[in-house]
């Protein structure tokens, strides 16, 4: 069942018909917003979504006065990042991290050095050992996953030859494969490398753990438990930027059980461990 028809259901049903549902997809096409729009939904998100914009979209779809689609096409001022603190990144425009991250530059190394640890670190030899298996599903979900993450990070060169490997892979074009692969690993190294003295700069600039407090983070679980249920691959590189707000809490070790069912397209496990988590927060958890 995809969001069009869970929507339509929800608007068919007396109990549901009033519920705000907002759309989160990748395409920010008007054609696309329309056929949310037609679909029920209140709201209309593209990916990668910014905290401030979908803190504005929620806050609008509570209200309750809520018109169906008054938020559609609402532009949302993004937060000024702060880059001129960041060392140089190469292959890396901060802009857009920072951007999500509401400006906060220590959050955003963290990440970084999480994908350099996890998915930047996995990658090449996971794919390699899916490519020797002729495992053309599980080479498709690993682009896929390296295509948001790096999306989200601004590895925008990146980005681009995972959507490459990604179409490839799914065509079971191994020729493609082979040639994108050689340049998808060009460019990942290239990123390596610039994040190989990150611990350094981290400690610099780290002088007390930030997290954001976990009750901000309520609406990107909730977006995680909903990619899990859906069996949506997605789900990797929401729960990849979501790894730092758990580090060093006492929730680390849940969390990182919910990873590695996730690293493994266990789905159905990791939400229900997520929605065990979930009870565990308190809200003002920090």
């Amino acid at each position: 069942m995809d969001g069009y028809t869970a929507t339509r259901m929800l608007r068919n049903n007396p109990a549901t018909q009033n519920i705000p549902i907002i759309a989160l997809t990748a395409s920010a096409m008007v054609e696309d917003q329309k056929e949310c729009l037609a679909a029920g939904m209140n709201a209309h998100l593209a990916k990668p979504v910014r905290m401030e914009q979908l803190y504005e979209r929620m806050a609008q779809c509570l209200s309750a006065t809520v018109p169906l689609a008054s938020t559609f096409g609402v532009s949302v001022k993004p937060a000024a990042p702060e880059v001129s603190t960041l060392p140089k990144l190469p292959g890396i425009d901060p802009t857009v991290g920072l951007a999500l991250l509401g400006g906060e530059s220590v959050l955003f190394l963290s990440m970084l050095k999480q994908f350099r640890d996890t998915e930047g670190k996995n990658f090449l030899p996971r794919y390699r050992q899916a490519s020797q298996k002729n495992d053309w599903e599980v080479c498709t979900r690993l682009a896929h996953s390296l295509k948001g993450v790096s999306q989200a990070l601004g590895m925008f060169d990146l980005a681009e030859t995972a959507v490459a490997l990604q179409a490839a892979a799914k065509a079971q074009d191994a020729e493609a494969c082979v040639r994108v692969f050689l340049e998808l690993e060009r460019r990942l190294q290239k990123v390596l490398e610039g994040l190989a003295s990150l611990d350094e700069v981290l400690a610099a600039q780290q002088k007390a753990p930030q997290r954001t407090p976990f009750v901000e983070v309520t609406p990107k679980l909730v977006e995680l438990a909903a990619l899990l249920k859906d069996r949506d691959t997605a789900a990797n590189d929401t729960a990849a930027l979501l790894t730092p707000q758990f580090s060093g809490t006492p929730h680390q070790k849940a969390w990182r059980s919910i990873i590695a069912a996730i690293d493994r397209y266990d789905y159905k496990t990791a939400f229900h461990e997520l929605a065990d988590l979930r009870a565990d927060i308190k809200p003002d958890a920090e």
